[in-house]
């Protein structure tokens, strides 16, 4: 299931965090494609979930960021970020990215190279301050 928009959403405490960024960076959005480097740690189990923290705006962006995973040149789509509301009180995701990262990850050294590519779908507001505080691949223990 693929889910868009804003979703507020608890970590689950019998998640396992699967990869992240380095602790404390702050990714900031703009006018092109970012892409913030993720290592699989584990192995993943019956479920993977990206989960996005910290998603800021100064201003309202007027655009929505699309995402996906991506490893090596395949690329898979697996949503939309939007900042409405952003403004006022930071914002989490969690997307169920279990499938994309299946995708991705055959043949050998399927752990390493994974990244995820923040893009805007058209042109955002200037001076907008969209970033993001924490992203991390994490799997439900079965």
């Amino acid at each position: 299931m693929r889910l868009t928009g804003r979703f507020v959403l608890p970590v689950l405490a019998w998640a396992v965090p699967l990869a992240a960024m380095a602790a404390g960076d702050r990714v900031e959005l703009g006018e092109g494609p970012v892409r913030v480097p993720l290592e699989l740690t584990s192995e993943p189990g019956t479920r993977i979930h990206l989960v996005i923290d910290g998603i800021r705006a100064e201003l309202a962006p007027g655009v929505l960021y699309g995402m996906s995973l991506e490893r090596g040149q395949a690329r898979a789509p697996i949503g939309y970020l939007n900042f409405f509301g952003a403004e006022t009180t930071p914002q989490a995701v969690s997307i169920d990215v279990t499938e994309a990262v299946a995708a991705l990850a055959r043949g050998a050294g399927r752990h390493s190279g994974f990244a995820l590519v923040i893009a805007p779908v058209g042109n955002p507001a200037p001076n907008a301050g969209t970033t993001i505080g924490h992203a991390s691949l994490v799997a439900d223990i079965p």
